[in-house]
């Protein structure tokens, strides 16, 4: 099992060549953001979830200022929770198997709420819980953002490279890899 298939380069494509604004960590999106999710957390009170804050706001470092909000479903209620937030947020913003993203606006603040399952849910807690301890990887992902934010393109391009090279260091990958738990 290849445990992340590369992206072929037509998938590059959908991204714009636009810039993208990098601003610096703000202290004040990183409560906003503890005050969203707990506000998610009751919105899905009757759902068995994880929530928890994901991207640069959370890991404290510089990148486009929106408030990602990581959301993890017992895979029963996959399918409920998508209408439910589509629902709540007029409309799904991306779907894919392992993968929804809804969006919302709130007090000044462009946010993401994830919704992921499988292999998917696993990895991104296991690359943020893992950046999160690694002062270095946090300075040089930082570093990345600002180098590549001339395009869009590039940018998430690179941030791809960058994943790509921290999942081979986290300490579990090598099971992950031959596991079939997925």
């Amino acid at each position: 099992m290849q445990l992340l298939p590369e992206f072929p380069d037509r998938y590059w494509l959908k991204f714009s060549e636009e810039p993208v604004e990098i601003v610096p960590y703000d202290a004040q999106a990183k409560t906003f953001a503890a005050e969203y999710e707990q506000k998610l957390q009751d919105l899905l009170k009757e759902y068995p979830v994880q929530i928890y804050h994901r991207g640069s706001t959370a890991l404290e470092i510089a990148g486009k200022g929106d408030i990602e909000i990581g959301v993890i479903p017992d895979p029963e209620y996959w399918f409920e929770i998508i209408v439910f937030l589509a629902q709540q947020f007029q409309g799904l913003g991306n779907l894919d198997e392992e993968y929804a993203r809804f969006n919302d606006v709130k007090d000044g603040f462009d946010i993401e709420i994830i919704l992921m399952r499988g292999y998917t849910a696993l990895l991104d807690r296991r690359l943020h819980d893992f950046l999160r301890g690694n002062a270095s990887l946090l300075q040089e992902y930082e570093r990345i953002k600002k180098e590549f934010c001339f395009s869009q393109r590039e940018y998430n391009r690179q941030k791809d490279v960058f994943f790509r090279k921290v999942i081979t260091q986290i300490p579990e990958y090598s099971r992950w890899a031959t596991s079939s738990d997925f």
